[in-house]
């Protein structure tokens, strides 16, 4: 579903950033800007429809991209918009 793989991207993102000692307000913007890529799912349904699969692959990831998109860009503007509460000057996070 599309909502399983915008929370695995977040997901990702998060625990990324994390990994590379990014703050928390980055680690949510890393998360987010994750979301809103679906380029992949748009190679597998032509590799599908090319293979003769399935006609419909074209659509459907055409629709799937669209809905990431537009996901995408309303997580970021919630992230933007979302305060938190910084580490102390000196601090490592």
């Amino acid at each position: 579903s599309p909502w399983a793989t915008a929370v695995a991207k977040y997901a990702t993102g998060w625990w990324a950033a994390g990994q590379a000692g990014i703050r928390p307000l980055g680690r949510r913007r890393t998360g987010a800007s994750l979301v809103a890529h679906g380029e992949f799912s748009i190679v597998l349904a032509g590799l599908g429809v090319a293979a003769g699969l399935e006609d419909d692959l074209g659509p459907l990831s055409a629709a799937y991209v669209l809905f990431l998109a537009i996901a995408g860009a309303r997580v970021m503007r919630s992230v933007a918009q979302c305060p938190v509460a910084e580490a102390p000057q000196g601090s490592p996070n």
